[in-house]
């Protein structure tokens, strides 16, 4: 029989105690062993939950006033969501009396019905139950108390994280006792650029010694962790096949995270590596075969012709994906001119740079003070950076992170991965005009004869988008990248090396996006 811990917050004591009873044999009828404690209302309430951590809290509706538990519970489900609620009554209330005053109990017992033993009532009220409470009580993290990293060094926030791993444990009120996990180990895996907490979760059954799954947990806020999981079900279950995805096994929601556990790569039967690690090493020939198997026409789900749809303006857009606010946009140019002088000699003009014999536009004006039109959607992956492409030795790749998936430009996935390539690839010499000049000359990927290791793979990623969308004008593109790599320089972990390569694709594209519309133009 599972363990169970509820709050029973009454004012009047010899009811509580008289009830309790009645209680513990409901729970025990559902599989639980429960443990009450007493308090007499909020505040007493929220000191014994603090202390106890309780699964269940049992709350009168009035206590001594009409209304006041009605109001006590609204405020306790405020300050903890994750509680299963009961409400109960000596009186009777009206659901149009309950309805206003939200949030609300998640289900009634009737005292009176429950004291009487009404089989049929009591019978209905134990499924409900079971329907609705979704919590793994007996599940611990071993490790708990050593997690002083991130957010969770604090006591409230250490009972999210527990109420979290508890959500994403649950699979059922009657599991095996000697194969259902409870006992969960957490390793911090770091949570890259989004602020999220990632953790490798290890989970075992204590009296067997058996090892599940391992998962990857990523702790989000709740609204970002909320849009991951339903783009996952909207785009990722139906959209992707096995072989490119994770598994989702659970999910969870307190006042302040939400929560995702997917299947670790491969169930941790094959050692795995992001894509950077590949790119930092320099392993050319087998990121151009990743990058050939995540673009290849052939192979394609989410960029097929049937889910392409014409939008308007494109510049709104990217403008609104990466440049909220002006002072957005103000910090990104001002790192530009910064590096542009530094590293490549760069005079600045009013609206233009000139560097060598060549003069380029100032990326406000060329970027959103130009229209640009309309252009393709399709569904994206988002954030298709080379750190949210896993790669397994046994030659899988496999994508995580869908927090940003969902309808975007045709190209966002091809422009993103094409940055990864530029920020972790290995440092293959090229610096200052070399540098600008290389990434000129790579142009819409046609003739990578001659290209640096590091700009044949960006050649590459760019015939791919061409051949996946043919339909859609380069321009976008070049407009695209320039965008994407502009907002990069608000990332203050950019290296010296990185904001050149970054700085040099920006003139690059700029360059090729101004000089098709004169072009167009004559």
């Amino acid at each position: 029989m599972k363990r169970l811990r509820a709050v029973y917050l009454d004012d009047d004591s010899t009811l509580a105690q008289m009830s309790k009873p009645f209680y513990k044999s409901f729970f025990e009828q559902c599989g639980y062993d429960a443990e009450f404690y007493d308090a007499a209302g909020e505040g007493p309430g929220r000191k014994v939950i603090d202390a106890h951590d309780p699964h269940v809290l049992i709350c009168d509706l009035g206590l001594d006033k009409e209304f006041e538990g009605l109001h006590t519970i609204r405020a306790l489900r405020g300050l903890y969501p994750d509680l299963f609620v009961i409400g109960t009554s000596r009186g009777e209330y009206h659901n149009k009396l309950i309805d206003a005053r939200q949030p609300s109990f998640h289900m009634f017992l009737d005292r009176q019905a429950l004291f009487g033993g009404q089989k049929r009532y009591l019978e209905l009220s134990q499924r409900r139950f079971l329907e609705d409470f979704g919590v793994e009580t007996n599940v611990r993290i071993t490790n708990l108390d050593t997690l002083s990293a991130g957010p969770f060094a604090k006591a409230g926030l250490k009972r999210e994280l527990v109420s979290l791993i508890r959500q994403i444990m649950f699979s059922g009120h009657s599991p095996d006792d000697l194969m259902h996990p409870d006992e969960v180990t957490l390793e911090p895996m770091g949570g890259g650029l989004s602020g999220s907490q990632v953790f490798k979760m290890i989970s075992r059954n204590s009296k067997s010694g058996i090892v599940c799954v391992p998962a990857v947990v990523k702790i989000s806020a709740l609204d970002e962790a909320q849009q991951e999981l339903d783009n996952y079900h909207r785009f990722v279950k139906w959209g992707l096949p096995y072989t490119w995805r994770v598994d989702l096994l659970g999910s969870g929601s307190t006042r302040h995270y939400g929560a995702i556990a997917y299947s670790f790569i491969l169930s941790d039967l094959h050692r795995f590596e992001p894509l950077t690690d590949a790119l930092r090493k320099q392993e050319n020939e087998r990121v151009a075969e990743v990058v050939n198997t995540l673009f290849s026409p052939e192979m394609r789900r989410w960029y097929g012709d049937p889910l392409i749809r014409l939008e308007e303006n494109i510049v709104e857009r990217y403008v609104g994906r990466y440049f909220r606010g002006t002072e957005a946009q103000s910090v990104a140019e001002k790192r530009f001119a910064e590096v542009t002088q530094k590293a490549f000699g760069g005079q600045l003009n009013g609206n233009s740079v000139q560097i060598g014999n060549r003069k380029f536009d100032q990326p406000g004006t060329a970027l959103f003070g130009f229209p640009m039109g309309e252009y393709r959607s399709c569904i994206c992956h988002g954030d298709l950076n080379s750190n949210n492409v896993m790669l397994a030795e046994n030659g899988q790749t496999i994508f995580i992170d869908f927090q940003e998936t969902g309808r975007g430009h045709v190209f966002e996935d091809f422009v993103t991965m094409e940055a990864s390539i530029r920020l972790y690839h290995g440092d293959d010499g090229l610096h200052g005009e070399d540098l600008l000049n290389a990434d000129l000359d790579t142009g819409n990927g046609d003739d990578p004869s001659g290209l640096d290791a590091m700009h044949r793979l960006v050649a590459q990623v760019r015939r791919l988008a061409r051949r996946n969308f043919p339909g859609e004008a380069f321009a976008t593109y070049y407009f695209a990248s320039a965008a994407f790599h502009l907002r990069l320089l608000r990332l203050s972990t950019l290296t010296p090396g990185q904001a050149e390569r970054v700085v040099s694709a920006i003139l690059a594209n700029l360059y090729h996006l101004v000089h098709g519309r004169k072009s167009k133009a004559g």
